[in-house]
C-alpha cells in the first residue's frame, strides 16, 4: 500500500515538473521571442526600430520592478489557480496581439501579463524546490525548470523569429498563443490541486532584507548574469564583425551554445550540493574560455567547441546563481526567487549597457575582456560571501 502511494506521488511529481518546465518554456518564449520581431513590428506599424524596441524594454522594466513583490503578494492564492490565471493572461496577450491595429494596442496586450510574469517563474522554482525533501532531488527538480528557461531562449525565440520573418507577425503571435494554451490545458487537466508548504508571512520573509548575506548573494547574481548575458547579447556581432564568420555559421554557433546550455542546466542539478567549489570552478573555467575565444576567433571548429563549453557552463551558472540567493534562506523562497528574477533582469540590462559602452569607446575585438573582468569581480564576491557565512 505504501509502495503504491509512493509510486503515485512520484508520478504526480513527474507530471508537475513536466508542466512547470513546459510553462516556463512558454512564458520565456513569449516574453523574449518578441526581441527577434522588433524590426518586423517597426515595418508593420511604420514606426522606428527604437520605438518598436519599447515593447521589449517596458516589459523587462515591469518584470524587474515587480519581481520582488508580486510573488509575496500572491502567496495566499493556491498554486494551480494562480498558474491558470497567469497562463490565461499570456493567452489573452498573444491572441490580442494578433489583431492589434496600432502599436499602442499591441503594447497594451504585450504588457498585460508582465506584472505576473515573475510570479510564475518564482512559483515554478518554489514548487520544484518543494517537490522533494532531499536536497539533491530538489536541486535536480529546479534544474528542469531552468531547462525550460534555456529552451525558451533557444527554441522559442528561434521559432518565433523564423515564423515572423518567413510568414508574418501574426503567425509568431499565433505560436505564442498555441504554446500558452497548450500549457493552460496541460495544467488544467493533468495537474492535481497543489499546496505549497506553509510560507512564512510577508513580515517574516521581509526580515531577511536586513541580512548582509542576502545582499552579497544578490550582488553575486547581478555580476554573474551581467558577465554572461552582456557578452551573449553581442555574440553574433562579435562572431560576424570581429571573427569574420558568415550568418550561416553564426546561426549554428548560437544554436550550439543554446543547446549545450540546456545540458548545463541538467548537469547543474547533480552538482549544486558542492556549491562553493563549483562556483569558483565555473568562474575560472569561463574566464579561460573567454580568453580562448579571443585567441582562436579565426578557427571555426575551435570556436564551435569553445561556445559549446561556454553554453554548458552558462547553463550551470543559471542554476548556481539561483541557488546562491535561495539556499541560505530556506524559509523565504518566495522573496528570494522574486529577487533572483528581478536582479537577473537588472544584471542583463547592466551587462548589455557596459558591453555597448566598451564597444563604443574601445573595440569589439576586445569585448571578451568585459566578462573576464566581471567574472573576476564575481570571484571576489564569492570570497566575501564565504567569509560572511563563517562569521
Amino acid at each position: 500500500m505504501q509502495t503504491a502511494q509512493l509510486n503515485t506521488k512520484d508520478k504526480e511529481n513527474k507530471i508537475l515538473l513536466f508542466t512547470l518546465t513546459l510553462g516556463v518554456f512558454a512564458i520565456i518564449s513569449s516574453s523574449l521571442g518578441i526581441m527577434g520581431l522588433v524590426p518586423i513590428i517597426a515595418l508593420k506599424f511604420s514606426i522606428s526600430s527604437t520605438k518598436a524596441a519599447h515593447i521589449v524594454s517596458y516589459f523587462a522594466f515591469i518584470v524587474m520592478l515587480f519581481a520582488p513583490l508580486t510573488p509575496l503578494i500572491c502567496e495566499k492564492i493556491k498554486p494551480k489557480p494562480l498558474m491558470l490565471l497567469i497562463l490565461s493572461l499570456f493567452c489573452i496577450s498573444a491572441f490580442g496581439s494578433i489583431f492589434a491595429s496600432s502599436f499602442e494596442i499591441l503594447l497594451f496586450f504585450r504588457l498585460l501579463p508582465a506584472f505576473l510574469h515573475p510570479v510564475y517563474i518564482a512559483l515554478a522554482l518554489s514548487l520544484a524546490a518543494h517537490s522533494s525533501k532531499d536536497k539533491k532531488q530538489s536541486a535536480r527538480a529546479i534544474s528542469f525548470v531552468f531547462m525550460g528557461m534555456s529552451m525558451g531562449m533557444v527554441l522559442g525565440v528561434s521559432i518565433a523569429t523564423f515564423l515572423g520573418s518567413h510568414f508574418s507577425f501574426e503567425w509568431a503571435m499565433g505560436f505564442f498563443f498555441a504554446l500558452n494554451l497548450l500549457c493552460f490545458c496541460t495544467t488544467f487537466f493533468f495537474v492535481k490541486p497543489l499546496s505549497l508548504a506553509q510560507s512564512s508571512s510577508f513580515k517574516a520573509q521581509s526580515s531577511i532584507l536586513s541580512k548582509p548575506l542576502l545582499w552579497i548573494s544578490v550582488l553575486a547574481v547581478f555580476v554573474c548574469v551581467a558577465a554572461i548575458y552582456g557578452f551573449y547579447s553581442f555574440l553574433s556581432d562579435f562572431l560576424h564583425n570581429s571573427a569574420g564568420f558568415d550568418f550561416g555559421f553564426i546561426s549554428l554557433a548560437l544554436f550550439v551554445y543554446g543547446l549545450f546550455s540546456v545540458l548545463g542546466n541538467f548537469l547543474a542539478g547533480k552538482v549544486l550540493s558542492y556549491e562553493k567549489m563549483i562556483s569558483f570552478a565555473l568562474a575560472f573555467l569561463m574566464i579561460g574560455l573567454y580568453f580562448l575565444l579571443f585567441l582562436g576567433e579565426k578557427h571555426s571548429v575551435l570556436m564551435i567547441f569553445i561556445l559549446a563549453l561556454l553554453g554548458v557552463l552558462s547553463g550551470m551558472a543559471n542554476n548556481l546563481t539561483q541557488f546562491l540567493i535561495s539556499s541560505p534562506f530556506e524559509k523565504a523562497k518566495e522573496l528570494t526567487n522574486g529577487l533572483f528574477v528581478s536582479f537577473s533582469n537588472l544584471g542583463i540590462s547592466f551587462g548589455v549597457f557596459v558591453c555597448g559602452l566598451f564597444i563604443e569607446y574601445f573595440s569589439l575585438d576586445l569585448l571578451v575582456f568585459v566578462p573576464v573582468i566581471l567574472l573576476g569581480f564575481f570571484c571576489v564576491i564569492l570570497f566575501v560571501r564565504i567569509f560572511m557565512q563563517k562569521v
